[in-house]
């Protein structure tokens, strides 16, 4: 008999780890219908076709290219709304140790009922569907991971600032503004003076899409021109960290041995 623990465990999506019960796709016939409640969560995405989704907190119309997320133990009713033949793929799992549906663990942000998908999330979805059907050696490891790696990219649209398709066309401007100025430098308050906005408002923005700041995405993509200076064209650290914007170079190897995990003396 379980004893159920007394603590629900927080899990954000850097802690996902995904446990695939099933992973798999199906058509769907016209006015299909489907009465039930399900032992763990499920992720369902739409490729095909319109369906209905109702439970006891309401119903929600689903349409292609979107998410349906049932949490378990829900007595819910979802019927294909379509005269024609519709399409489905999803998974039937858990996002980490211990089970849902006995208050072991809750995520944050909570999933959504539905939420759009990434345009790479059916891809995802079929790979995972594939792989669960497969024979691999490793069969059961990799349709794990190819499941963390589909729930954390979509849980980018769990939070309401966005979606999973894509972040804010604010932001995405200010990211490729960000990163044509890396090198010669740009913090929030060029940010601002660009958008028209307040330094305040850039880092709220940040911290709302990115959960990080303007200034951490700057060493990001200075780190990341340094690395490639190293490894392909042989440069040194000095002048890899000159290149790349930093003008001490003991500040750049701080900064790239905490983002990289090793110091850039190491990159060969």
């Amino acid at each position: 008999m379980k004893v159920r623990s007394s603590i629900m465990q927080t899990l954000s999506p850097e802690a996902f780890r995904v446990q695939v019960r099933i992973a798999n796709r199906h058509p769907t016939r016209p006015h299909q219908e489907w009465v039930r409640a399900i032992p763990d969560l499920q992720f369902l995405l739409i490729r095909a076709g319109t369906y209905r989704y109702e439970d006891a907190h309401g119903a929600v119309t689903v349409e292609p290219g979107q998410v349906l997320c049932i949490e378990p133990g829900i007595d819910h009713v979802l019927t294909h709304l379509g005269a024609v033949e519709g399409a489905l793929t999803g998974l039937h799992g858990e996002l980490g140790p211990g089970r849902w549906i006995d208050g072991d663990y809750r995520s944050d942000p909570l999933p959504p009922r539905v939420c759009t998908a990434d345009p790479r999330s059916e891809a995802d979805f079929l790979a995972c569907a594939e792989a669960f059907e497969g024979y691999h050696r490793q069969r059961r490891a990799l349709v794990d991971s190819l499941a963390t790696v589909l729930i954390v990219r979509l849980s980018g649209g769990w939070t309401g600032a966005g979606s999973a398709a894509g972040l804010s066309g604010r932001m995405q401007a200010m990211l490729a503004h960000l990163r044509a100025h890396a090198v010669t430098g740009c913090d929030r308050h060029d940010l601002a003076r660009a958008f028209d906005l307040t330094p305040e408002y850039v880092n709220a923005c940040f911290r709302r899409e990115l959960d990080t700041t303007p200034g951490e995405v700057l060493h990001r993509e200075r780190c990341r021109i340094a690395y490639t200076l190293l490894h392909d064209q042989g440069l040194s650290v000095s002048e890899a960290a000159a290149a790349a914007g930093y003008e001490d170079p003991f500040h750049f190897s701080r900064v790239f041995t905490r983002l990289y995990g090793m110091a850039p003396s190491k990159v060969r």
